[in-house]
């Protein structure tokens, strides 16, 4: 029994988790679901999930059905290519126009699907649409071959460090000891954090800065932070003063490796279109992290970017020398 859990936002069904239900033995042979056909979310989502998602059938299915909150749809070959269909019903979906056809109740989504009946969908030329949807189905196979390989590197990278850091280096240690919280090799020195790294606090925003110099940089907040990266994509911007502005700056350390210098560039792009002023937007050569013993990720500011800010600072009649990170 396929439910509003088996759908995704790419139009790909889920069957990982799939509802199982008894029916009566002529019953269950009447049910199966073809090739072409569509379901479509009729009731569910939540408070940030809009309703109306579309489910493709890609194969034959037989002895599956849908619960009473998805809705059928099968079209009709003669009039419409059911691929193009599909891909029409999915990009209503995404580009927010459903949402305007639902309304919601408590925790729940409705689809007002009588409307939703009633859209006008563009209609081009059969061989139009096969060959749209022809482009837009290998685009959407190759992102599938794409996320099978990138949940393959993740699986393999939680099980190389709960190997690791648990045995070390293969064929290295054979003798192991446990405390409260880890096992590990007995030569391996456990240390309080602490000792070998430094911490830093934020501050919060809404700060009375009046009477300083102050200059806007970007905020990151806990919605930023990812596991194991930053998300860059919505990020908050605050006033501080400009005396904090060389302290507030991150650069690279041993914790964080840096990258590839074509993926550094792009990198250092962004952060400084996002956390530095306009006035202090310049290239910036990387230098490199070695001899640095800081574990705290942090940005290396080169020289370049430590003279403009100490013009910026005579400038504005600032007589405190910048801080070398």
């Amino acid at each position: 029994m396929l439910r509003s859990t088996n759908f995704t936002d790419r139009g790909i069904l889920d069957f990982t988790d799939v509802a199982m239900r008894y029916f009566s033995r002529d019953k269950a042979q009447t049910l199966g679901l073809k090739q072409g056909s569509l379901l479509v979310e009729r009731s569910g989502g939540g408070p940030t999930q809009p309703v109306g998602r579309i489910g493709f059938i890609t194969e034959e299915l037989p002895g599956f059905w849908f619960s009473n909150f998805v809705q059928l749809i099968v079209p009709d070959p003669t009039k419409v290519n059911p691929d193009f269909l599909a891909w029409i019903l999915l990009q209503l979906n995404q580009t927010g126009i459903v949402e305007r056809l639902q309304h919601q109740t408590t925790q729940m989504r409705n689809l007002d699907f009588r409307d939703y009946l009633r859209l006008y969908v563009p209609k081009p030329c059969s061989k139009e649409q096969e060959g749209i949807a022809s482009v837009l189905r290998m685009a959407n196979e190759a992102h599938a071959t794409v996320e099978a390989k990138l949940t393959k590197a993740r699986r393999l990278r939680t099980a190389l460090l709960q190997k690791l850091f648990v045995g070390g280096v293969p064929g290295r240690h054979k003798q192991f000891s446990k405390t409260k919280w880890v096992e590990a090799p007995s030569c391996w020195k456990p240390r309080q954090l602490r000792d070998i790294a430094d911490v830093e606090a934020g501050f919060t925003m809404g700060r009375d800065l009046s009477g300083y110099e102050t200059v806007e940089v970007a905020y990151l907040t806990v919605i930023n932070v990812q596991e194991g990266s930053f998300d860059l994509s919505d990020v908050e911007h605050v006033l501080v003063k400009t005396s904090e502005l060389t302290d507030l700056i991150l650069h690279w350390s041993r914790a964080s490796p840096a990258p590839r210098r074509s993926d550094q560039q792009v990198y250092q792009q962004k952060m400084r279109r996002r956390f530095l002023p306009r006035c202090l937007r310049r290239p910036m050569k990387s230098s490199s992290p070695a001899g640095r013993s800081r574990s705290m990720l942090t940005w290396n500011c080169s020289g370049s970017l430590r003279r403009c800010l100490r013009s910026s600072s005579r400038q504005r009649g600032c007589t405190g020398r910048t801080k070398t990170l």
